[in-house]
């Protein structure tokens, strides 16, 4: 797939400590370890996660895989294969969403992104924490490959970046752009996989299969792709 920044596969690269308690996820891509933070055991390789011999990594609201920061300078498209039911709970922190699967450690990054129970949720600084909310349904146990694109410039150009919602290759909703969805060249990025900003927030709580960063906006074709390996490799929905 064209551009692919980052690429976390739960059948590849995954470091035990102890049991199924995982100490690190390495990057498929550039060599990027993840290490587990916070409690330990709150993150672990769960067999058979998304059918006979297909793991997953399981998160409880306590663990984070956290790596060096990286900047998405270009726009981002963020997709994750996962399962989750819970519902999460408001987050203490503005720019947080309930469950977190690609957030920031740091308290410097201007976008996050996961679920709020059953829709996708995506948060966007622009002066002030924006929350926007797509799709429903989703904790409901089955695997999907989900996400967000979120251009750099839109049709507009400058000021007019467009948020779009994914399962599949599906859109969930009407595009986004006003000022509020404005892309923050400097802020946008990641460093942390299942928890955001302040370590008792956000966290995601259920299994994830694979997760993709691009840094900038993926073309129709690997999206069709990237939803096509999904329920090859997952048997997503």
């Amino acid at each position: 797939m064209t551009g692919a920044a980052r690429y976390i596969d739960a059948r590849k690269n995954v470091f035990l400590s102890s049991g199924a308690n995982i100490s690190k996820v390495t990057d498929v891509v550039a060599g990027a370890d993840y290490t587990a933070a916070n409690v330990s055991g709150s993150i672990a390789r769960t067999t058979n996660a998304f059918g006979t011999g297909v793991p997953g990594i399981t998160f409880t609201p306590q663990g984070r895989l956290t790596s060096a920061w990286l900047a998405l300078d270009q726009g981002t498209s963020v997709f994750w294969v996962s399962k989750h039911a819970a519902t999460g709970s408001p987050p203490a922190y503005a720019g947080n969403v309930p469950l977190t699967v690609m957030g920031d450690s740091t308290g410097s990054v201007d976008h996050n992104a996961g679920f709020d129970g059953g829709q996708l949720a995506y948060s966007q600084y622009t002066g002030a924490w924006t929350q926007f909310r797509r799709g429903s349904g989703l904790n409901d146990g089955q695997a999907r490959l989900v996400g967000w694109t979120h251009t750099k410039y839109g049709t507009g150009g400058p000021g007019s970046s467009e948020l779009r919602a994914w399962v599949g290759t599906t859109q969930q909703g009407a595009t986004l752009v006003d000022a509020t969805t404005t892309y923050q060249d400097a802020g946008n990025g990641f460093d942390s996989i299942g928890m955001s900003y302040q370590t008792n927030d956000a966290a995601f709580d259920g299994t994830l299969g694979c997760f993709v960063v691009i840094n900038g906006i993926i073309s129709p074709a690997d999206h069709a792709l990237l939803a096509a390996w999904a329920r090859q490799s997952w048997s997503t929905v």
